[in-house]
């Protein structure tokens, strides 16, 4: 398939995702060196109107950032996770995740790397992390080049050859003007269609004297049959060898082939043996010719050439001469050239030894460890055996399997060494493989005992079984070993850790008193169980211990914090921990300071995951202070991130908060969304496997469906839930199981047995950390009743706490007549849901700013905001104005449309302006109304990045509308699923609404004609959908959750 006929348009339309901030994907562009990877590459980027930047490969992980765009809103943690990256003290998938999470922010965006082919190991690994991470995120999207296919997630397309006309266009494009057809033809023929070798043909004719301009046109004279350069590489040698005849550019050449790019002129000067005159010159010389572009090689091949067809003897000449000049200045670039230096072992090893020391004193232990891999390669055996090891545990930190590849090897060099083998088995349980861990100390330890082991030998074996069953989740077999061998000094922060984990409080809680009370604990161990001790009455539900408890630890932390690292984990986690208990105490404020507190100690370890989950506790306690569209914000951010890092038992309960704050808050979108994050949350738990988590996931599930999905939905999930209150000994779920109980029989139409279990739940509910304070919980029982004086009793109380969420819904279920200004007429209609219009008439002839101005005052009532602040508006508006004159242009608009089309279209807020009392059909569907509000998609003819959040909440809403009526008027679904497509004809769940709205109707043939039109639409994207309608439905999410 040529690049120009099918590869380009078909990827343009492919990254054009990004502009509508769907799912990002990752694209790798293969094949040979000079077949036209980077020119394919540019040609498509240059299709997607939207920001990019170029990167190689190799560039070092400190500099990535540096070498993007600056996003001021980027996460606070993403530069600290690149740093630790770049010293070896994250993982690839930490970085990558930091990484995309800062690309979100610049989104729509592209990142063109180049030459993936040179990175490998851990820097490959990150490569392949951030494909991954982009692939969950919106509006960002992955294109890279390389000359081997890559692993998933990558989209690999193998770049072909040219066709004629897109050579000759290429070379018209490279020349000004026409060429003779004779010259194009001759080149296609000769460069077969690579357009690296197409344009170096251009030139080497071009200085041949064969192809020149007369200054009006391009004239031609056939070359000589036996000019046939073999290669794109042939082509280049001979372009340098013409070039570089003579021993001084060579020199050059093979110095900037050697030295990191940007070398200072004096350095490349004295490596090269120019003087500073004879270096300009040559490189201007070689920059007219194209060999050099702002200093360094146009193409990545123009240095492998250079290199190779250097005299060996003066490239090893020059190779040292360069490793010297880099010794002081650059020890790690310096370690880079031994290979090209070829220098003896005893010097050699100076220069690994230096370059060693260099990256320790970085904290780059990743490259440390690589280093010591290469000075182990110098030295004898044992030596070899040695530093090997060290190198394994310096890998520890960053890459968990290299870590185990490394410490197997240093194994294989001394099968005796102890150190080695407990590192193995370390690795091994670190990655999940507990099995075969306890496999190898079992052979270990038979061996020590067969082959007359000390006991200190064997009581290391049984403190590492004791550290593998830790990490693999049997706190059982902890327990029993620190029973069965009392005499081994098992760690006591083990013990105690298993005995919270298997709910042995009492037992954690004698422990820990006994441990502490005999002393001789390091500092470091004394931290951690008092940390265990504090735990504990949290894990009891007594939040008022557990928040004295965890006050208390604030201050001895202090005392034995000796400001190493380790500490910052347990700084956070008694943060967390205490906003926790604060919040179950009606305190969300304390908790508010309590988990910024720990927010902060997560962006300074550039943790991720960490700070996302932390943000999602800070989602749900602005959420208790009625600050709900700061919760909104926060939640959707951290959603992002877990959904890039896959941490479904994270993304579990942040689903959970972000339903319990849409049916709190209750704006118009309210519902659908709801029912989304309530069902998305369980799921997430329930596929992670641990009850404990999935118990608040099915209170907001059942919540939600008793409240906006299906009643039997929510007596099941409800029956769930009192299961695993039991069998978790989370007792204070049991009365909110009642009270969704309650909320599904009113739903059900039976007020009597919902007043009796709502009664029954208010009466017997608890503190619940992770849903409804007891007094919110009862206010629907004021509902139900119409008990205006007790909830506003309930309202006061709440106040009074701080809960001003729970007040909120107070306020709503009974509206205080005193606090209600008069409801302003509605004088004005907008319709959104097919082409603009206003009071009736089309908008398009009006104002264009003006549209897009409307648009978003009315995003923002329909998302529950009062407005939008002037400084929102002037950036979405005006972003390519000073701030001063873009206020001044956006006032003026506000003049233009209120003259035009009423005074109170448009009205001030606090911070900026509001729809005024203007009625519009996005609302009215919102609040219930017909599916035939719909006239077709929301805003065909404005951008599609204007109005995102609405766009979004409306096709959701309509979706799970016209699937609720699949059943009763397929008709209606049929259409809805239809405009659906038309607004995006690569959703699945329209198609699969579509197809069974067709199945419904009887309409066969016209379901086969749907799904194979939309099955060649999403091959031309790259996207392979099941071969029948039948198969695709068959892996579809259920239509009840679509």
């Amino acid at each position: 398939m040529a690049p120009t006929a099918a590869l380009i348009p078909n990827l343009t339309k492919r990254l054009s995702w990004v502009l509508s901030k769907r799912r990002g994907a990752a694209v790798a562009l293969v094949g040979p060196p000079g077949v036209g990877k980077t020119w394919t590459a540019r040609q498509v980027l240059a299709g997607v109107p939207c920001p990019t930047r170029q990167l190689p490969a190799s560039l070092a992980a400190g500099g990535l950032l540096a070498a993007l765009p600056m996003a001021p809103d980027s996460p606070p943690w993403v530069r600290s996770a690149l740093e630790r990256f770049a010293r070896g003290q994250a993982t690839p998938l930490a970085a990558a995740g930091a990484l995309a999470a800062h690309l979100v922010r610049l989104a729509p965006f592209i990142l063109l790397v180049e030459d993936l082919h040179e990175a490998e190991g851990e820097r490959l690994a990150f490569w392949v992390a951030l494909a991954e991470a982009v692939g969950r995120s919106r509006g960002v999207a992955l294109l890279v080049t390389g000359r081997n296919a890559l692993p998933a997630p990558f989209e690999n397309h193998a770049v072909e050859p040219l066709g004629p006309d897109a050579s000759a266009l290429l070379l018209e494009g490279e020349a000004g003007s026409a060429l003779p057809p004779e010259a194009t033809g001759w080149i296609w023929r000769h460069a077969q269609g690579n357009p690296l070798f197409t344009l170096e043909y251009f030139r080497h004719l071009s200085r041949l004297g064969y192809l020149w301009s007369d200054g009006q046109r391009w004239r031609w004279r056939p070359p000589p049959d036996d000019l046939r350069p073999i290669s794109v590489e042939a082509v280049i040698a001979q372009q340098l060898q013409a070039l570089g005849s003579a021993p001084e550019a060579q020199a050059l050449l093979t110095a900037k082939a050697l030295l990191p790019p940007l070398a200072p002129a004096d350095r490349l000067a004295r490596v090269s043996g120019l003087s500073p005159e004879a270096l300009a010159a040559w490189e201007g010389r070689l920059e007219a010719a194209g060999v050099l572009q702002g200093g360094q090689f146009a193409h990545p091949l123009f240095r492998e050439v250079a290199l190779a067809q250097a005299h060996p003897a003066e490239r090893v000449r020059l190779a040292r001469a360069a490793l010297e000049e880099l010794r002081s200045a650059d020890p790690l670039g310096a370690a880079s050239l031994l290979p090209a230096a070829e220098l003896p072992p005893a010097p050699a090893r100076e220069v690994l030894e230096t370059a060693i020391a260099h990256a320790r004193a970085l904290g780059t232990a990743a490259q440390e460890a690589r280093l010591l891999l290469r000075l182990a390669g110098l030295g004898p055996e044992a030596e070899r055996f040695r530093l090997t090891l060290e190198a394994a545990r310096k890998l520890r930190a960053s890459n968990l399997e290299e870590a185990l590849r490394v410490a197997e090897t240093a194994r294989r060099l001394d099968r005796h060494d102890l150190e080695a083998a407990l590192l193995v088995a370390d690795l091994l349980a670190g990655l999940g493989r507990g099995g075969e861990a306890e496999r190898l100390l079992d052979g270990l330890l038979e061996r020590a005992e067969s082959g007359g082991g000390g006991p200190e030998e064997r009581a290391r074996l049984l403190r590492m079984r004791a550290q593998v069953k830790h990490l693999s989740h049997d706190y059982k077999g902890v327990l029993e070993l620190w029973r069965q061998h009392p005499e081994i000094g098992l760690s006591p922060v083990l013990v105690a850790r298993a005995l919270v984990q298997l709910r042995r409080l009492e037992d954690a809680r004698g422990f820990i008193a006994r441990v502490l009370e005999e002393g001789g604990l390091e500092p470091f161990d004394r931290a951690q169980l008092l940390y265990i001790q504090a735990f504990i009455p949290h894990f009891a539900a007594d939040y008022e211990a557990a928040e004295a408890h965890f006050s208390a630890f604030l201050g001895t932390l202090e005392q034995l914090d000796d400001g190493s690292p380790r500490y910052h984990d347990l700084w956070g986690g008694i943060y967390q921990l205490r906003a926790y208990a604060r919040n179950a105490l009606g305190n969300p404020r304390g908790a508010v300071a309590d988990i910024r507190a720990a927010l902060r100690i997560a962006a300074e370890q550039g943790n991720g995951g960490v700070y996302a989950f932390r943000q999602s506790e800070l989602g749900l306690y602005l959420l208790e202070c009625g600050e709900f569209p700061q919760a909104e914000e926060v939640l959707l951010e951290s959603r992002g991130v877990l959904e890039r890092l896959g941490q479904r038992i994270y993304l579990a309960r942040l689903e959970m908060i972000t339903a319990r704050l849409y049916l709190e808050w209750a704006p118009p979108h309210g519902p659908a969304l709801a029912l989304r994050h309530a069902r998305a949350g369980v799921e997430h738990a329930r596929q992670a496997g641990l009850p404990p988590a999935t118990v608040p996931a099915v209170l907001a599930a059942g919540w939600a469906e008793a409240a906006h999905g299906r009643p039997e939905a929510a007596l099941a999930l409800a029956d769930e839930l009192e299961r695993l209150a039991h069998e978790t000994r989370q007792p204070a779920f049991g009365p909110a199981a009642l009270w969704v109980r309650g909320l599904a029989f009113e739903r059900l139409g039976d007020a009597a047995g919902a007043l009796g279990l709502l009664e029954r739940a208010a009466r017997d509910a608890g503190l619940l950390p992770m849903g409804p304070h007891p007094e919110r919980m009862a206010l629907e029982l004021d509902r139900l009743r119409g008990d205006a004086r007790s909830a506003r009793a309930r309202r006061e109380r709440l106040e009074q706490m701080g809960l001003l969420g729970g007040a909120a819904v107070a306020r709503r279920y009974f509206p205080d007549p005193r606090e209600e200004g008069p409801v302003a007429p509605l004088e004005h209609r907008l319709e959104v849901l097919g082409t603009l219009r206003f009071d009736g008439q089309p908008f398009s002839g009006r104002i264009r700013k003006g549209r897009e101005l409307l648009v978003t005052l009315l995003e923002a009532r329909l998302l529950g905001r009062g407005g939008v602040s002037q400084l929102d508006l002037i950036d979405r508006l005006y972003p390519g104005l000073e701030e001063d004159k873009a206020l001044a242009a956006l006032k003026q608009l506000v003049y233009r449309l209120r003259s035009a089309l009423g005074s109170t279209l448009i009205l001030r807020s606090s911070t900026g302006y509001a729809l005024g009392p203007v009625q519009s059909d996005a609302e009215d569907f919102l609040h219930g109304g017909d599916l035939g509000l719909w006239q077709g998609p929301f805003l065909p003819d404005l951008d599609e990045a204007l109005a995102p959040d609405a766009r979004e909440a409306l096709y959701q809403n309509l979706r799970a509308r016209a699937a609720e009526g699949l059943q009763t008027h397929p008709e209606a679904t049929l259409r809805a699923a239809r405009i659906l497509l038309e607004a995006d004809p690569y959703d699945e769940a329209a198609l699969a609404l579509a197809l069974l709205a067709q199945q419904a109707l009887g309409h066969r043939k016209g379901m086969r004609e749907l799904y194979r039109h939309s099955r060649e639409r999403f091959l031309e994207v790259g996207e392979r959908l099941p071969e029948s309608e039948d198969a695709f439905l068959a892996r579809h999410t259920p239509l009840t959750r679509v």
